[in-house]
């Protein structure tokens, strides 16, 4: 008997090995890392995968060879698994061959995953390095990194294999795909992302208000349901990509996981009411009416029942409700044009434009995009140009409604005498119409242009400071370069850094610490000379550049000047701070001819303040 039971565990200590040697064969490769990445590498299509069905498996159940050989290699690039509530337990390999520690930072795309765990491993000792626990079920704040994905920072050891365990599990869609960045080429995509959706919530807040000025003018409801479908297609969208969960609602996390289900079930409701609104169904089609009375109860029902019921379940719903409607609105815009109503045309293609990113969405859902890098634009742009189309569908109805009406009156009180009155009193009031249209498209041209203004002043200048930043102070300074090599003239290059601005964050606040940026600013610019250039190059390095006056550089009375300005403690917020500040120089072209070369000999030469820290 016991010689069997030898028997029985041999055999299947055999079949693991067995299945463990053949799983080896298929499953996808290492992922070979280097710190001369320069695009971000995907890890979807490297993903193996196990799925535990009953929750119950740690990281250290998976970590057991018996756990280990259930991994079975995604067939799914984009790792996109639709609506599940099972736990699922990814799997990838990395390897870093070089010589040094590579940082990387681990993003996953997709913002609405309830619970997130990130176990990084030793792949042949089995040794946890690292562990991540994060989900937006979990309030914003307690995120490592200020960003609307899933950002985790990762240390890799030098010539190391690494395996990367993700538990994943959530109410809604599960998408898991993921990448590796490095850390410097992150911030231009995160920047780039940002910019675009804040000129589509521009654009929207643009024509909300000028919708409401017409309604104020003329009393049609299409302006109210127009602005109502804008506010709740700007919720589902920021929703959808986290960005109001980072900025609205950061301690909020109930009610982020139903702000994307409230904004496309309100996004379906005024849809459909302004519909109506804009074809006058109740009157010109009391069938297409009654459709559309009928489609809105499951709106108001999910609204409703929303609270009590999961995401796993209203979000599927929600999206075939939603493509009911578009697909009646189509057709009801068809016919309706086909009959003569020229607004229906315009309505039409706004809808065709919102039927094409559906598709696209579909088509990257069942992978045959491949997780495209422009989705996001994509479906921004889209966005943008359904408003606008929807808004000039709206002018197209308030002019049809404007003539019809101006005609039944004429026809019903006019004689021929007064025919020939009425019609100039009426082109007086379809010019003083135009005129309060055009006023009013002007204005919000104008709060258009202000908040692109503002973007821009935000992508080129230090948001503490008000300084020119990096980017925009070293064009300035290659610009004066190549000015002075025509005109053969000198100018100096002063960097200066505060030595203990850490240790001020450290000792107060960082909002002390930015007051303390800000005043310093102040005295730079009452002790500089007019002409003088003045930026940020890093958040404790300032750059200063002085042309010459006369033929004759006096960078060095500068210099003393700045020494003295901050040889004395400083007061910010009731607090005396004493700034360490350190100045380097180089001269152009004595030291130098290009900007890195003037920056870097202004470093090396450096000295060290003796000024005391503060107390």
């Amino acid at each position: 008997m016991i010689k069997a039971q030898s028997l029985l565990t041999l055999s299947k200590l055999l079949c693991i090995l067995l299945i463990s040697s053949l799983s080896g064969l298929v499953l996808a490769k290492p992922i070979i890392l280097s710190e001369h990445e320069t695009k971000p590498v995907e890890l979807g299509p490297h993903y193996q995968l196990l799925v535990d069905h009953n929750d119950s498996l740690t990281i250290d159940d998976i970590l057991k060879p018996t756990n280990q050989v259930l991994f079975a290699k995604l067939n799914n690039p984009s790792a996109n698994l639709g609506f599940r509530k099972q736990t699922h337990w990814f799997k990838v390999d990395v390897s870093n061959k070089s010589p040094l520690p590579l940082k990387q930072l681990l993003e996953f795309n997709f913002p609405l995953l309830d619970h997130i765990g990130i176990y990084v491993t030793n792949t042949a000792s089995k040794r946890i390095i690292a562990r991540y626990d994060a989900g937006d079920s979990k309030a914003f704040t307690q995120r490592l990194v200020n960003h609307a994905n899933f950002i985790f920072p990762l240390t890799l050891p030098a010539h190391s294999d690494l395996s990367l365990y993700f538990k994943i599990k959530s109410t809604g869609s599960l998408s898991a795909n993921a990448h590796l960045w490095q850390a410097e080429l992150f911030p231009e995509q995160n920047q780039r992302h940002y910019i675009l959706f804040l000129l589509y919530a521009g654009l929207l807040i643009g024509l909300m208000a000028y919708h409401s000025q017409l309604f104020l003018l003329f009393k049609q409801s299409s302006y109210i349901y127009f602005n109502l479908f804008a506010a709740s297609l700007l919720l589902s969208i920021g929703a959808a990509n986290g960005i109001w969960y980072q900025y609205l609602w950061p301690m909020k996390p109930e009610w982020h996981q139903l702000s994307l289900p409230v904004g496309l079930a309100l996004s379906g409701l005024f849809a459909n009411l302004l519909t109506k609104s804009i074809f006058n169904t109740a009157n010109n089609d009391p069938s297409l009416n009654r459709m559309l009375n009928f489609l809105a109860v499951p709106f108001i029902l999910i609204l409703i029942l929303m609270p009590f019921v999961s995401t796993l379940y209203t979000l599927p719903i929600l999206y075939v409700l939603i493509s009911l409607f578009v697909l009646m609105t189509i057709l009801a815009s068809v016919l309706l044009a086909i009959s003569g109503q020229r607004a229906a045309i315009t309505y039409l293609l706004g809808w065709l434009v919102l039927m094409a990113t559906g598709i696209v969405l579909i088509a990257n859902y069942l992978n045959y995009l491949s997780q495209p890098t422009w989705l996001f634009e994509f479906i921004i742009i889209a966005a943008m140009i359904q408003a606008v189309v929807h808004a000039a569908a709206l002018a197209q109805q308030l002019i049809t409604l404007s003539l019809s009406h101006q005609e039944k009156q004429q026809n019903a009180a006019l004689s021929d005498s007064q025919m020939f009155y009425a019609l100039k009193e009426s082109e007086r009031q379809l010019l003083n119409r135009l005129k309060d249209h055009s006023d009013s498209l002007a204005e919000a041209e104008q709060t258009v242009q202000a908040q692109q203004e503002a973007l821009k002043q935000q992508a080129t200048h230090d948001l503490i400071t008000g300084l020119p930043n990096q980017t925009l102070i070293k064009e300035q300074i290659k610009v004066l370069l190549t000015r002075c090599t025509r005109e053969k003239q000198k100018l100096a290059i002063l960097v200066f850094e505060i030595e203990n601005l850490a240790e001020v964050t450290e000792e107060y606040s960082p909002q002390i610490c930015d007051h303390l940026l800000i005043n310093m600013t102040k005295t730079l610019h009452e002790k500089l000379r007019h002409g003088d250039l003045l930026g940020r190059l890093n958040e404790n390095e300032f750059i200063l550049v002085v042309e010459s006056e006369n033929d004759r550089l006096e960078h060095e009375k500068v210099a003393n000047r700045i020494r003295k300005s901050f040889s004395h403690r400083l007061f910010v917020d009731g607090y005396s701070i004493q700034a360490i500040v350190n100045i380097g120089s180089a001269l152009f072209p004595d030291n130098g001819e290009s900007l890195e070369t003037l920056v870097s000999v202004a470093n090396k030469s450096m000295g060290t303040n003796t000024n005391s820290k503060d107390s």
